[in-house]
């Protein structure tokens, strides 16, 4: 299944060579457990111009899990190999 997480920008960088991992700086979410936020569908209207997607093919990351509609808390990093840069709107 592929699923999309939105970003900025400047994290592009990073995210392709560390991947993505819970609760990385920065974040526009605060919890106790830490979680990469990743929806069914790719959005852009995170920081306007400067949000830019990437979809996610990581085998451990199913479809029935996405049971909220505001999105799926993956709290495992996801590793480079499974994140491909779809750019900007």
């Amino acid at each position: 299944m592929q699923c999309y997480h939105s970003t900025t920008k400047d994290r592009v960088g990073s995210i392709m060579r560390n991947g993505l991992l819970p609760n990385s700086k920065p974040t526009w979410f605060t919890a106790k457990t830490p979680y990469i936020m990743l929806s069914p569908e790719p959005c852009f209207i995170l920081n306007g111009n400067d949000t830019v997607v990437l979809a996610i093919s990581d085998p451990d990351i199913k479809l029935e899990y996405f049971d909220n509609p505001e999105g799926l808390r993956w709290p495992y990093n996801i590793k480079p190999k499974f994140i491909k840069y779809l750019g900007s709107k």
